[in-house]
């Protein structure tokens, strides 16, 4: 009998220890996902950190145009793209993003040096959504590893951490797409959430105007099942911000009648003045191949650009919708499917090449479609591992290998773009920022305060100078139509379009019009230079400054 209390006593502490053991382990299994996550993120934030002057602002025009309206909602209040003469009311993009960024504006009122802010906030915005992608896919069904698996995916695709860099309204939009599809599923039969689902919803239609498309994917998901409460409490939110915009947009949209104002100021306006409903069957051909290679792209940067590398595309574009279909069969949940499929259809019909920036809401479906579709292959890899045929094994193995090692490659490649390739895109790109400044600063001290300035980097030539500026834009659907002299149109007649918006000087800059080709762009500059209105009144390294006579 004095044997048994320390018998006992071991028994505890061996017990207690199990415990322990056991719960080490469901604590390892619970973090290890999101430790995985993170590790994936890490190459992102390394780019995020060491580029957070962000040296391609105003590359691409967007980023700068919301900028300066966010500067507008600080300065003034009203909401105005104050860098195009005239100052008309910004109706082309709506307020919340800007809204965002008038904060920064009242943190720091310099520029460029205010980037920095932005980039943070950029990175910020970044992390959230993959975060909430992640309870979104987990929404689905799937275990903590299964969700991880496609958000680690994401982050380590090169196009996407291209795009994350500079302050741009998409993943503010995606993060507040997931985030509203994450509550409809997460918390469906509870009717509080449908009207937060329905708030966050309507604030992503206040963030991009393709937000509107959430309205009919949940109406069009809550029919079949007559669920009206729970479709009128998500709805309502979003139509009433929908109907908001879109009657103040059109109380205050310039009625000017000029391409580039189109350009600036609406959307629908630009594609329909500019022949986009006759251009459709063009438009929809180049871009079906454009959206192939950025599914193919997002596995392995680059991908489309080989023969083969286009065939492997388009395999993965049909694994991503059959994925896709598997998933909806299985869950029954449609609604975000649903917005995803009607967001492709729009960005197939519109005269922009539909790039992985625009896909950032639909990402995390392509990727769980992919996972739900290599789920079911590795099902059929197993049955043909036990199949009783020599040759059905070796196929099976033969599979299994090539998928791990393309894989593997696939990731190895995509990391090293990121930490060299985009570095390499970035040093660059602060070479071009750096000297574009120097030319800006001269323009700032030389030109007097009244001057309208034509250049094509519009946006950060206000934002560095305070001088009005406007952009020379093409007729992106003449693009598509191979219309040559709608291309050129701009500058062809050079003189109507210095005459409408009262331009008084021209900035060129050695990397200007790069969107065209060689012998367009040549031409450009060529016609800049010779017309007889134009006088040189700066000529260095980093650029010239004409001014037109009058």
């Amino acid at each position: 009998m004095r044997g048994g209390p320390p018998i006992k006593d071991t028994e505890t502490i061996a017990l207690n220890g199990a415990s322990v053991s056991t719960a080490g382990v469901g604590l390892m299994r619970r973090i290890a996902p999101v430790l995985m996550m993170l590790l994936a993120l890490a190459p992102f934030t390394w780019v995020a950190y060491h580029y957070s002057d962000l040296p391609q602002f105003g590359k691409y025009q967007d980023d700068g145009l919301l900028l300066i309206a966010g500067k507008s909602l600080h300065d003034s209040g009203g909401y105005r793209i104050a860098s195009l003469p005239g100052q008309p009311y910004q109706t082309k993009y709506p307020p919340l993003y800007p809204l965002l960024l008038s904060a920064l504006w009242s943190l720091d009122g310099r520029f460029p040096e205010n980037l920095r802010l932005a980039a943070l906030s950029e990175w910020a915005i970044v992390v959230g959504f993959f975060a909430v992608a992640y309870l979104l896919i987990r929404s689905f069904g799937y275990s903590p590893w299964k969700a991880a698996l496609p958000v680690a995916f994401l982050a380590v695709s090169p196009g996407l951490v291209y795009w994350a860099l500079p302050p741009i309204s998409d993943f503010v939009f995606a993060l507040l797409v997931a985030a509203t599809f994450w509550v409809l599923q997460k918390y469906r039969d509870d009717p509080r959430a449908w009207w937060i689902a329905g708030c966050v919803g309507a604030a992503a239609c206040l963030t991009k105007v393709v937000g509107a498309l959430i309205v009919p994917a949940v109406l069009l998901s809550c029919w079949p099942r007559r669920e009206w409460r729970r479709a009128l409490a998500t709805t309502l939110p979003m139509a009433l911000a929908c109907a908001g915009w879109i009657a103040w947009a059109a109380l205050h949209r310039s009625h000017a009648e000029h391409p580039v104002i189109w350009y600036y100021t609406d959307y629908f306006g630009t594609y329909v003045k500019n022949g986009g409903l006759t251009a459709l069957p063009e438009i929809l051909q180049a871009n079906v191949l454009s959206l192939i290679a950025v599914i193919g792209s997002s596995v392995l940067y680059n991908l489309a650009d080989s023969m083969l590398g286009r065939f492997l595309s388009v395999i993965l574009l049909a694994g991503a919708i059959s994925g896709t279909w598997r998933l909806i069969r299985r869950t029954q949940r449609a609604e975000y499917p649903l917005f995803c499929g009607m967001l492709l259809v729009v960005l197939l019909a519109v005269h922009f090449s539909p790039n992985v920036r625009l896909l950032t809401p639909a990402m995390p479906l392509v990727t769980v479609g992919l996972c739900e579709e290599a789920s079911h292959l590795y099902s059929l890899i197993r049955v043909s591992l036990g199949s009783k045929k020599t040759s059905d094994r070796i196929a099976a193995q033969v599979i299994r290998a090539g998928a791990v090692a393309g894989l593997s490659c696939a990731l190895f490649l995509n990391v090293n773009f990121i930490l060299r390739g985009i570095p390499a895109m970035l040093e660059n790109d602060r070479l071009v920022f750096e000297r574009d400044q120097t030319l800006f600063a001269w323009c700032k001290r030389s030109l007097p305060a009244s001057a309208v300035v034509l250049a094509e980097k519009d946006t950060t030539l206000y934002l560095s100078t305070g001088l009005s500026a406007v952009g020379p834009v093409p007729n992106g659907v003449a693009f598509y139509k191979h219309d040559e002299a709608g291309e050129m149109e701009n500058f062809t007649h050079m003189n109507q379009l210095a005459d409408f918006f009262q331009v008084t000087h021209i900035v060129i800059t050695p990397g200007d019009f790069s969107g065209f080709e060689p012998a367009q762009r040549q031409f450009i500059v060529q016609t800049l230079l010779s017309n007889p209105r134009h006088k040189r009144v700066y000529s260095a390294s980093e650029g010239t400054v004409l001014e037109i006579e009058r």
